[in-house]
């Protein structure tokens, strides 16, 4: 079956798909009664667990905003991207490029919606962030643009190829609360179609600590989407991980370490959920 192995450049992190053949899509991704000395210290108390999350119950309100634009979208290029005027610097050339509606078709496409919208929030339920469907009236805000090919962005695309997102590297992003990014509404592999957690996953793909880190040491990791080698299952919602390892052909911001701890990074971005 033919999938899609994600490479990159130092400039931007983009995801492109080039026909890679595996067998299968999916990844194998006491007491004794005696009292104790009295200088003995008790144990601590194991900690509560967090509670599971659940996209009805669960507070749903962040310090930070990240909006999911659905509805489609206008975005003049720019060197540096700003969500609130629409500008970004992700796109290919200098005329402005217009993002179709995600799935404007499927007659499911609420229903899809929000499911893409509680598998985001339930990965980023543990930092201080909110995932909204509506442009904020103000204040900072990201902004994720999801539908379309890279086509739309500008971008001239090798034959069999496809761009799958695209979103600065961690270089700068970190620096800039406006930051733009994209996912494609990719095409279906066969009968395989791409699901909503799938469209999620890709989501908080861009919003990756760093982007060399498509590759993880285990399928639960953020950075293992559904076309990376292994894939990860289609259903899972992804974790960010405190010890992803980068791959041996370099870092991209240039001198950073072997491994990264993406959760502290998010921490330190967003804040913690209190």
């Amino acid at each position: 079956m033919v999938v899609e192995r994600a490479t990159y450049d130092r400039d931007m992190r983009m995801t492109f798909a080039a026909p890679v053949i595996l067998s299968s899509f999916f990844a194998a991704c006491g007491d004794d009664g005696n009292n104790p000395p009295p200088d003995a210290a008790a144990p601590d108390a194991a900690p509560d667990a967090p509670p599971a999350f659940d996209c009805e119950t669960s507070p749903a309100t962040g310090t930070h905003k990240v909006f999911l634009q659905f509805e489609g979208a206008t975005l003049s290029p720019a060197e540096i991207s700003d969500a609130t005027q629409d500008l970004s610097a992700l796109i290919s050339g200098d005329d402005p490029a217009t993002i179709p509606a995600w799935r404007a078709d499927d007659p499911e496409r609420e229903a899809h919606i929000q499911a893409v919208v509680c598998s985001l929030r339930e990965t980023l339920f543990p930092y201080d962030v909110e995932v909204v469907t509506t442009r904020p009236a103000s204040g900072e805000y990201e902004m994720i643009v999801i539908g379309g090919r890279g086509t739309d962005l500008g971008y001239d695309m090798p034959e069999g190829a496809v761009l799958l997102a695209n979103a600065a590297t961690p270089c700068e992003r970190g620096t800039n609360p406006r930051e733009v990014s994209w996912v494609a509404e990719f095409p279906s592999l066969g009968e395989l179609q791409q699901t909503p957690i799938e469209t999620a996953n890709m989501a908080a793909y861009t919003l990756g600590i760093n982007g060399l880190l498509n590759f993880s040491t285990g399928t639960t990791n953020c950075m293992c989407h559904p076309f990376s080698i292994p894939p990860c299952e289609r259903d899972q919602t992804c974790a960010f991980s405190e010890g992803s390892q980068i791959p041996e052909d370099g870092h991209v911001c240039d001198e950073g370490p072997a491994t990264e701890d993406q959760v502290e990074k998010l921490e330190t971005r967003y804040g913690a959920r209190r």
